[in-house]
């Protein structure tokens, strides 16, 4: 039995709870249908889905606020997910407003939707259930169901259950509020939550005035902690620019209280990045060697040498080229250009010392000689080989004792072999042992790394988030912050980061540095013309960005990386991005490094589906391509970013791959979103509707609509993308069918006729005879009728050639059989005469003529007894009549010339058409 493909569904991290079963068995699933219900009036452009499963999440979010008991959270839920159900086609034939729901219908939609399943009291209270649906509508003063002979049917008290039609009219009209800066529907649900609670609320909202991918989500979610874990701020809208808590006890923060907050801001972040320091830290054929990053990330130095001591003793050191061989023949090698004095005291201290070969307790105190070494000449430290031994020598307490000798082993290389003669003269001369050494250079280091710490009073990151955050619109960024980067420019014009331009100072990074799929020259170059490395200048914030990317997303140099942002309709909930962070941790657990949902299962699955909302997310496990799974559940945030490494040949095959991938991301999670290639959003949420393609191939423009797509329009490139994969599935000769498909999206992009031709073109390639031709054209050509109808501007010419088509079918004008050639006869007639127009040769001559000619070839390839006749003669001089007014002179309007260069589209075009009228044939 073949094996089922995974699904990528929410799961709440506490999955034995009754949100648990609601994600899976009603918010996906159940709601379904409520997905395909477009919303009007003040939700227009919102679906009735995505409008329930706001204010479900919602409620979910206030349970503890409202103090909500178990009883009470489902009863809620079931009245807000069904309280629109007048929307639904069932009812709203009835043309009745929800106030006439009797408890039966609402019994049935609860069914429907799923929710008997995991709520089957629910009957048991359709009296509080019924009420909450009824009257949930403001536009209503009355309460129906509390007539005094209703009062006794509620089995919760009645002044609970009004306090509960307080909430769900609260949580109604909370998805109105779909900016971060609009105050009236904020207000409206604040005024309603007040009714129920003990406690009078607040909103509140910290802001971020730019975004920087994953380490401004990192941001965001470390000020959301603080605010919860100090002041108990509890969010609720989750904005792409910051989040809106709800608290009975709003702080007036001073500087002092702000500065506490950029402290924990700067402690998470940077132990987020330090997290996989160990990254940095890389055995080379010069020794193991600590990246800056190390000191820039302030990580502890006991911490770095644990990692260098692992690589240590995890190197093998059984090589028969042998490190004691080397370092002999270049003893020997030195003597050469000595004179015999100095010969004789060269090799009276090195002979003891290479008589034999290094032993493995010399060669692991010799690596960790060698990996301090390679420390102390890090930038940072400002020291030269020279500086950098005699740091060594003093540490290790020779210097002075023997000095002479030391002289002698300075002779020797500072990195390929001066370690492993030094180890031996320790361990011989002085009884060092590893352990020793390993605590004599922890205490050394650590002691640097402090004092070079304690150097940079300034936290450049702090300085950052006072410029970018605020609460409540106060932040406490000086204006001389503001002027501070002009003045920076001008004082050091080739000394701004190259990606980001802002007045912090700057390191040189070069390509091992970032991501792999990022080349240098991705960055924009400040640096003063001429020679040189390809190296740019990034600044410490940008440091950290980067370092987050690579960290937690894999990226490969041989594919191309997209990248998928997600943005919010209104608002994300919490527990929404709770469940989506838990979801891919549950991902990352199971040993995923990558996951790939795949495309052509689920658009089959649409293709199949009569029902175009029910969506699964399968995917596969990967190693490289498709969506590598965050290292750390805190980048994603108040923008989701996902990349993607596409697989295909070309990059247009890519973008398509991409394109599809985010179309089916968007439709299962009903997100705006941002596709591309930086890792760093382009746009702010007000700043496009509902997709944004940065970097739209050309070739692509034309047949996707443009980069800024609308709700509509995205439905409609979602509907074009299923037509063409049905098309190039069975038109595909069994070879890579994206090539197929990205040859038919460049075709579309320029004129939507052309498939006709391109398609019959493949069609001939794919068939083995006439009949599986005549198969093949009349399966598709509905799916090509789909996508020219929503091209618009091509319908005239193919209803007119359909029309043609439908003619010649319906009346056999045609050669003797099914055949092209026979089939095309009479449009070759007619295009051989137009080509031969002249003076002499009119256009009402060549269209008499046509006729006249079409008829005898009739004539000529018809059995005796069935020769043509007059009626056949009318038919076809229709035939002609509609080809000259209609098809010349209506859609090309009498150009000739035009209408004869696009003869082989309209053949192409004529044939389906043909095959379509004859379908019984």
């Amino acid at each position: 039995m073949a094996e089922q493909p995974e699904i990528f569904q929410l799961a709440a991290s506490n999955e034995n709870s009754f949100w648990d079963k609601f994600l899976k068995e009603i918010a996906f699933d159940g709601l379904t249908p409520y997905y395909k219900i477009q919303q009007t009036g003040i939700r227009e452009g919102t679906s009735l889905g995505e409008h329930v499963l706001a204010g479900d999440m919602l409620i979910e979010e206030l349970k503890d606020i409202c103090d909500l008991t178990p009883l009470e959270e489902k009863i809620c839920l079931a009245a807000y997910t069904v309280h629109d159900m007048n929307k639904t086609e069932k009812f709203s034939q009835k043309n009745l407003p929800i106030k006439k729901a009797s408890d039966q219908d609402i019994l049935d939609e609860l069914a429907r939707v799923n929710f008997l399943d995991i709520f089957p009291d629910a009957e048991k209270y359709i009296k509080e259930i019924g009420f909450l649906v009824r009257n949930h509508s403001q536009k209503y003063h009355t309460m129906e169901g509390m007539i005094a002979g209703n009062k006794q049917e509620f089995k919760l008290e009645k002044s609970r259950v009004e306090e509960l039609l307080e909430l769900i009219r609260g949580v109604d009209v909370a998805d109105l509020s779909k900016e971060f800066s609009e105050e009236y529907q904020k207000d409206k649900f604040l005024s309603q939550i007040n009714l129920i609670t003990d406690n009078q609320y607040q909103l509140v909202n910290h802001r971020i005035s730019e975004h920087r991918g994953i380490l401004t989500n990192i941001i965001h979610n470390a000020v959301s902690q603080y605010l919860q874990q100090e002041y108990d701020y509890h969010p609720l809208f989750i904005y792409p620019e910051g989040i809106y808590y709800l608290t009975a006890h709003p702080v007036q923060f001073d500087k002092e209280e702000f500065e506490k907050l950029a402290d924990r801001v700067e402690t998470e972040v940077n132990q987020l990045v330090r997290g996989k320091f160990a990254d940095f830290i890389n055995s080379t054929r010069t020794g193991i060697k600590v990246d800056t990053k190390c000191l820039e990330l302030e990580v502890p130095f006991p911490k770095i040498l644990e990692i260098v001591d692992n690589r240590i003793h995890s190197r093998d050191y059984s090589s028969k080229d042998n490190q004691h061989t080397k370092t002999w023949d270049k003893v020997v090698k030195n003597t050469e250009d000595l004179d015999e004095k100095t010969t004789d005291e060269y090799k009276d201290f090195f002979t003891p010392l290479t008589d034999k070969e290094f032993n493995e307790e010399e060669l692991y105190t010799a690596e960790l000689i060698r990996a301090y070494y390679n420390f102390l000449r890090l930038d940072q430290f400002k020291l030269n080989s020279s500086q950098a031994w005699s740091r060594i020598y003093s540490l290790l307490d020779v210097e002075e004792q023997t000095e002479s000798s030391f002289e002698l082993l300075n002779g020797l290389d500072a990195v390929y072999y001066r370690p492993y003669v030094l180890a031996r003269y320790l361990i011989l001369e002085k009884d060092l042992t590893y352990e020793k050494l390993y605590q004599l250079i922890k205490e050394a280091g650590s002691k640097l790394v402090t004092e070079l710490h304690d150097e940079d009073k300034e936290s450049l990151f702090k300085r950052y988030i006072y410029r970018v955050l605020s609460i409540d619109g106060q932040n406490f960024s000086s204006r001389e912050e503001f002027k501070q980067n002009f003045e920076y420019y001008l004082d050091k014009p080739q000394q701004q980061c190259s990606t980001c331009g802002l007045d912090y100072d700057v390191d040189d990074w070069m390509s091992a540095d970032v991501p792999n799929n990022i080349k240098v020259q991705f960055f924009s170059n400040r640096l003063v013309g001429g020679s040189g490395e390809p190296k740019r200048n990034i600044c410490k914030i940008c440091n950290k960005q980067f370092i987050l990317e690579k960290l937690n997303f894999t990226a490969y140099s041989q594919t191309d990386t997209f990248y998928l942002h997600f943005y919010p309709q209104g608002y994300y909930s919490d527990l929404f991005l709770n469940s989506f962070r838990h979801t891919l941790n549950k991902l990352r657990e199971q040993d995923n490094r990558a996951i790939m949902l795949k495309n052509d299962q689920i658009i089959i699955d649409q293709l199949n589906k009569k029902v175009d909302w029910e969506l699964d997310l399968k995917f596969s496990q990967t190693k490289s391509n498709g969506n590598p799974l965050p290292q750390h559940s805190k980048v994603v945030g108040n923008i989701i970013t996902l990349p993607l490494n596409c697989p295909r040949d070309n990059n247009t095959e890519r973008f398509i791959f991409a394109l599809q991938q985010i179309l089916i991301w968007m439709r299962y999670f009903n997100f705006r979103a941002v596709l591309s290639e930086s890792p760093v959003p382009p746009l702010a949420a007000n700043e496009f509707d509902a997709l944004y393609l940065d970097n739209l191939p050309f070739s692509l423009a034309g047949i996707v609509g443009g980069q800024n797509l609308t709700s509509q329009e995205v439905e409609k490139l979602w509907a074009n993308v299923k037509d063409f994969y049905a098309i190039s599935s069975r038109v595909d000769e069994g070879t890579d069918r994206s090539k197929v498909y990205a040859q038919l999206l460049r075709t579309a992009n320029d004129d939507l006729r052309e498939l006709f031709f391109v398609l019959d073109r493949l069609i001939i390639k794919k068939a083995d005879n006439a009949r599986e031709e005549l198969s093949i054209s009349r399966d598709v050509l509905t799916r090509l009728e789909n996508i020219i109808k929503r091209g618009g501007n091509y319908m005239q010419s193919a209803e007119v050639i359909e029309k043609l088509g439908k003619l010649a079918g319906e009346s056999y004008i045609k050669g003797s059989t099914y055949k092209r050639n026979s089939l095309l006869k009479p449009l070759d007639i007619i295009f051989d005469l137009l080509e031969r127009r002249s003076e002499y040769l009119d256009l009402e001559t060549v269209f008499a003529t046509a006729v006249q000619q079409i008829f005898d070839h009739i004539s000529r390839v018809s059995p005796d007894d069935r020769k043509p006749g007059d009626t056949k003669y009318q038919k076809i001089e229709n035939f002609v009549d509609v080809f000259a007014e209609e098809l010349l002179d209506e859609v090309y309007e009498n150009k000739v010339n035009q209408l004869i260069s696009d003869q082989k589209i309209i053949k192409s075009a004529y044939l389906f058409y043909y095959r379509k009228a004859t379908k019984n044939n």
